[in-house]
């Protein structure tokens, strides 16, 4: 083995799809069933409210506000708590599936097909709260950011306001700047969680550790893939929901939002979403799985133990002919023949490949 160019990365990762698509693909995908189911109701209970909506404006136009009753705080209140539940299941299916595809990817690299009970084993329980954790703190420093940003901004507009657009333009750009910074550096702490199975804090600083000297290679491959996530989603949903809405609007009534139009619609769309979100969801998992893998390779001589690893009979297998004696002998602690890496101890003379 030998570290990965930018063709063997994405190569990679669409290998890693056809690889095992049950666990990829398959899994990821059950888990976006979900999310839509819900997603869908709390847009349907949602876009109920739009014909109230319509009516609020109607009668502005004519004077007669007065007319129409306000929706009851149990409909509001449902509709938010329905909402809020969307949200919440939509990040922990979001969270769920990239540890799978991640568990998934860590196996394929050794050439071996990992089963759906494997990588669930990888990533359920504590360890789910974990990339729950994670994945809490890469969002929330952009938020306390971003919220810092604006604080300062309205300060400073009390007092001069050239001072705060000034300030406004100069802060955000240096705030786009550091949270780029910020993301590139905690992209791999998933696959760091999930292969070498650490604690959070551990899986950031290994994450800020592979990352060091590495940052424009890292940050330029994230960039070209997000553009290619983003163009493969557009290709799957563009014409679905296209479609979805010429049949919506051959079957929508004049007097309800409610009717064939909505249903044509949110099918449509939740079936290019539930797709498009899959896809997206294997491709930038093994993306950042490889990515890690191959930063490990060129600092810690990974694709020494991996080599080895990969003539290693599996649990329960019988043996294999013996390695080569031209092969080094592994890294303790770098395979643990699971699915998993730990960080061991670094080869002599592999820093710096």
């Amino acid at each position: 083995m030998r570290p990965l160019g930018l063709g063997d990365v994405y190569d990679g990762a669409f290998r890693a799809m056809r690889h095992n698509p049950k666990v990829v693909l398959g899994l990821p995908a059950l888990l976006s069933v979900l999310s839509a189911v819900v997603s869908a109701v709390a847009t349907w209970l949602g876009l109920t409210q739009l014909s109230w909506f319509y009516d609020v404006l109607d009668d502005l136009d004519s004077g007669r506000y007065s007319s129409i009753e306000d929706p009851s705080a149990s409909t509001l209140w449902g509709i938010g708590l329905v909402i809020l539940a969307a949200v919440v299941v939509e990040v922990l299916v979001s969270v769920l599936a990239n540890g799978l595809v991640i568990s998934s990817v860590g196996r394929s690299v050794l050439g071996r097909v990992a089963r759906p009970s494997e990588v669930w084993a990888a990533v359920r329980g504590r360890r789910l709260g974990g990339l729950v954790v994670l994945s809490l703190f890469t969002s929330v420093v952009p938020v306390v950011g971003f919220t810092v940003w604006l604080l300062l901004t309205v300060l400073l507009a009390q007092a001069s306001t050239g001072a705060a657009v000034a300030f406004g333009i100069i802060g955000f750009l240096a705030l786009v700047v550091g949270l780029v910074w910020f993301w590139v550096h905690v992209i791999f702490a998933a696959p760091a969680y999930v292969l070498e199975r650490v604690g959070p804090r551990k899986a950031i600083a290994r994450a800020w550790a592979l990352v060091r000297g590495a940052f424009w290679r890292v940050f330029g491959i994230m960039v070209l893939t997000l553009v290619l996530t983003y163009i493969m989603s557009a290709v799957v949903q563009f014409p679905v929901s296209i479609l979805s809405t010429v049949v919506g609007v051959g079957t929508s009534s004049s007097d309800s939002v409610t009717g064939g139009s909505l249903v044509a619609y949110l099918v449509g769309t939740g079936i290019a979403s539930l797709v498009a979100g899959t896809l997206a969801t294997a491709f930038l998992g093994s993306v950042v799985a490889l990515l890690y893998i191959d930063q490990r390779m060129r600092r810690e001589g990974l694709d020494v133990a991996l080599a080895v690893a990969a003539n290693a009979p599996e649990p329960g297998d019988g043996p294999k002919p013996p390695v080569p004696p031209t092969t080094p002998p592994t890294q303790p602690g770098l395979w643990d023949g699971s699915g998993g890496w730990g960080s061991g101890p670094t080869p002599p003379g592999s820093t710096g490949r």
